[in-house]
C-alpha cells in the first residue's frame, strides 16, 4: 500500500485482516519508497521480510511524486508493471479515474469516508 496518510493505512490493514482477504499488508508512505520496495533496494532487499507484493494499492494525491507519476514509472518497468495496481483515492473526479486507467491502473476505488463504510 502506498499512502501518506497513516490513518488510511491502518483502516485498510484492519479491513483486509478482518475480511480475511489480506494476510499481510506492507505499507509505505510515498511512491519513491514504493519504488525502492519493488526494486528490492536498501532495507527492502530482504525478500523474506519484504516479499514482492501480489497487488499494489496506491493513493493518487501525495506530495512530491503522486499516484499518476507512480503509474508512469510502472509502465517503464516491465518486471513491476505486471503487479495488479489499484488506485485507492478520495478523488472521484472522472478525469482522475480516466487518467489512472489510461496509465495502466487495473482498478479505481474511491476511499470510503469511514471505517464502517470500508467494512460494509
Amino acid at each position: 500500500m502506498i499512502d501518506d496518510n497513516g490513518d488510511d493505512q491502518a483502516f485498510v490493514r484492519y479491513a483486509l485482516e478482518k475480511s480475511g482477504a489480506g494476510r499481510k499488508v506492507y505499507a509505505v508512505h510515498d511512491p519513491m519508497e514504493a519504488i525502492g520496495y519493488l526494486c528490492g533496494k536498501g532495507e527492502y532487499a530482504d525478500r523474506d521480510r519484504f516479499p514482492v507484493p501480489n497487488v499494489v494499492l496506491c493513493d493518487l494525491k501525495m506530495p512530491g511524486m503522486d499516484g499518476f507519476d507512480f503509474l508512469r514509472w510502472l509502465k517503464r518497468h516491465p518486471d513491476c508493471s505486471v503487479i495488479p495496481t489499484i488506485i485507492f483515492s478520495n478523488s472521484g473526479l472522472p478525469s482522475d479515474v480516466r487518467e489512472a486507467y489510461r496509465l495502466g491502473a487495473n482498478a479505481y476505488i474511491r476511499k470510503p469516508s469511514s471505517l464502517a463504510q470500508m467494512l460494509g
